[in-house]
C-alpha cells in the first residue's frame, strides 16, 4: 500500500513537470500569429510603387529587404496602418544657386522654388530677379540664378577738353612754337540712368547734359 502511494506521488509530480514544460510551448504557438505577424508595406519611391510583406518592423530594414537603396541625402517618412503601412522615400535633390554672384549648393526634397528660397532666407522680391518661375518644383541638378538689380540716376561732372589751334608765324625760327593763348578745360554736368547687376554696372544711359564752363582753345604760333 505504501509503495502504491509513493508511485502515485511520483506520477503526479512527473505530470506537473510535464505540464510546466508543455504549457509555455502551447501559449507560444497560440501567440505566434500575433507576435510574429507579417506587415505589408506600400513603398513609394518617386514614380515607383512597390508592395512588400515582411516580419520586419524597422522601416530602414524593410527598405533594405525590399531592395530600395538610400543615398546619403535621402530620407523617408512612414504612415502606420492596420496591417498595411506606407513608406515614402524622399530623394535628396542637389540644387545649385547663384545668389548675387555667390554660388551655393543645397539639398531639397521636393518643394517650390519660392519655398526653397524662403527657407534659405534668399530674397526674391523687389530688386531681385530669379532665373526661373517661383512656382517651379525643384528637381535634382536644378540651377537657379538670383540677380540683384539696382537702377538709379546719377549726376556727375566731366571735363570738356580744349582744342589746340596752330597758326603760322613766318617770323618764328623753324621748329619753334609759341603759346599765344593758354587752353582752359571746360566742365559739363551729366545726369545718367545707371543699372547695376550684382554690384557690377551693366547699363549707362545719359539723360541730360549741362555745360557749366566752356573750354578755351589753346592758340599756338608755329
Amino acid at each position: 500500500m505504501q509503495a502504491f502511494k509513493s508511485f502515485v506521488e511520483k506520477r503526479k509530480s512527473l505530470l506537473i513537470r510535464v505540464a510546466a514544460l508543455v504549457l509555455p510551448v502551447i501559449m507560444l504557438v497560440m501567440l505566434a500569429p500575433t507576435v510574429f505577424a507579417q506587415t505589408t508595406y506600400v513603398i513609394t519611391d518617386g514614380d515607383q510603387v512597390k508592395v512588400y510583406t515582411t516580419y520586419a518592423t524597422n522601416p530602414a530594414a524593410v527598405l533594405d529587404q525590399a531592395g530600395v537603396e538610400l543615398g546619403e541625402e535621402d530620407t523617408y517618412t512612414t504612415q502606420p496602418g492596420d496591417g498595411v503601412s506606407e513608406i515614402t522615400v524622399q530623394r535628396g535633390q542637389l540644387i545649385t544657386i547663384n545668389n548675387c554672384g555667390v554660388i551655393i549648393q543645397v539639398t531639397s526634397y521636393g518643394e517650390t522654388l519660392e519655398a526653397l528660397l524662403n527657407r534659405l532666407g534668399i530674397s526674391a522680391q523687389g530688386d531681385y530677379v530669379v532665373s526661373q518661375p517661383l512656382q517651379t518644383m525643384t528637381y535634382d541638378g536644378m540651377e537657379v540664378t538670383v540677380d540683384c538689380i539696382v537702377n538709379t540716376e546719377q549726376t556727375y561732372t566731366v571735363d570738356i577738353p580744349y582744342e589746340t589751334v596752330y597758326c603760322d608765324d613766318p617770323t618764328l625760327p623753324e621748329g619753334q612754337k609759341e603759346v599765344v593763348v593758354a587752353g582752359v578745360v571746360g566742365q559739363m554736368q551729366k545726369t545718367a540712368s545707371v543699372e547695376y547687376v550684382n554690384a557690377e554696372q551693366t547699363k549707362h544711359a545719359v539723360l541730360k547734359e549741362t555745360v557749366l564752363k566752356q573750354p578755351v582753345n589753346e592758340i599756338v604760333k608755329v
